[in-house]
């Protein structure tokens, strides 16, 4: 919960860190402890600290690169009101010494007060035109997250403003871009196999969903050749279709069907649980939902993927095909409780009965909502779906 950037002359440029909200309802939370010290590197995504609520234990995740310059609360304390100062990031190792003595103030966790009545004259005077939008020339700068975001999104980096250092866009930058593009629209230029989807067809967001979502990640390694010949048998029989992706689908349908508490949204008061198992695919050309995925056939989930062709049904549960990005965690929405970020497949040598052989493997992240989803429960449909993708026969009872 980052509580303001300054850049003062006696201070160089950084960020104070403030006690998350993790629920809707949370007032305060227990820092059950640290997983930085002062002087340490830290980039977007890595564990900050533990903070506890009244529900779980949760990773508080840095938003951004930096170096933990001091900290503010010691590990263990209770109670901690939200908003309140954890720690201070700076953009360089060099800075760390300046804040050896730095206390965070009211000024740097809250907004500016707004200036005094000006007399009338000054009252009068025309506003400023606002700032032309920036356009970067040359090489973009931005950090991983922000990339993924904006890859996601299809927004084009060279259109959003940087606040970070040296011109480099952040992934709250990109956060704040999405939030402004047109509803089924996207910062690029368009292109004319593209159309747009219903309003219902993808998860809405309102806000920051990462900072409002408590999230947990479970990652597995899969083994994929028996599922990359059966997709290859399928292409070899003249059907048309990205049967991968179709295997990787049903295979979602077939384990939520099987674990239904993660086919669930958050209600404030309560969760929500589907009886469809409607699943929203998002890859780099193209975004569709199938719904009843559970139900589908491998071939008409193949031809959807082929066609990128979007169902009018509300997903409850997002599958991201991260194309030639091996590694990434999805971002929880609106209206759902886990997203899946899929890998493309690989090569790795294995010893077999002595033996180096080569086998097809890819590597699945399952983001979850911790309110609606704990981690036993995230365990055991990664377990279940592990399951299906290695023994894709099972897909055909």
């Amino acid at each position: 919960m980052p509580l303001g950037r300054r850049g003062l002359c006696s201070l160089p440029d950084h960020t104070v860190e403030g006690m998350p909200a993790l629920s809707p309802t949370m007032e305060t939370g227990n820092l059950a402890g640290w997983s930085v010290e002062v002087g340490q590197e830290v980039s977007a995504g890595d564990v900050l600290a533990q903070i506890e609520t009244d529900k779980a234990t949760v990773d508080f995740e840095c938003t951004d690169d930096g170096v933990v310059a001091k900290i503010f609360v010691e590990a263990g304390a209770q109670d901690v009101p939200v908003g309140t100062p954890l720690l201070v990031l700076v953009t360089e190792a060099d800075d760390v010494a300046a804040f050896a003595d730095f206390v965070p103030t009211s000024a740097a966790a809250a907004p500016a007060p707004a200036p005094a009545a000006a007399p009338a004259a000054s009252a009068a005077a025309p506003a400023p035109a606002p700032a032309p939008p920036v356009v970067h020339t040359g090489e973009v700068k931005a950090s991983p997250a922000a990339r993924i975001i904006a890859a996601r999104h299809g927004l084009n980096l060279a259109v959003v403003t940087a606040s970070g250092p040296k011109n480099c866009i952040t992934k709250s930058d990109v956060v704040a871009a999405v939030a402004t593009m047109p509803a089924g629209g996207a910062a690029v230029a368009p292109q004319a196999a593209a159309s747009p989807a219903p309003a219902a067809s993808m998860p809405a967001s309102t806000g920051n969903p990462k900072t409002e979502i408590p999230h947990y990640y479970l990652s597995v390694d899969l083994k994929v050749d028996t599922m990359v010949q059966s997709a290859e048998l399928f292409a070899g029989e003249g059907y048309e279709g990205k049967f991968m992706e179709a295997f990787i689908v049903k295979a979602c349908g077939v384990a939520t069907k099987a674990v239904p508490a993660v086919n669930s949204m958050w209600m404030t008061d309560f969760t929500r649980q589907f009886n469809d198992v409607n699943i929203a695919c998002r890859g780099s050309l193209a975004e569709y939902t199938i719904p009843c995925a559970d139900a589908i056939s491998i071939r008409a989930a193949a031809e959807a993927a082929n066609t990128g062709t979007v169902e009018a049904a509300t997903p409850t549960f997002t599958v991201d095909f991260l194309d030639e990005l091996a590694f990434a965690r999805g971002i929880v929405g609106q209206g759902q409780s886990c997203v899946l970020s899929v890998g493309p497949p690989r090569k790795e040598a294995v010893m077999v009965d002595g033996k180096l052989k080569s086998q097809t493997v890819l590597t699945a992240t399952l983001s979850c909502d911790h309110r609606t989803v704990d981690g036993a429960v995230g365990a055991t449909w990664l377990q279940e779906f592990r399951k299906v993708v290695e023994t894709p026969a099972i897909m055909m009872l």
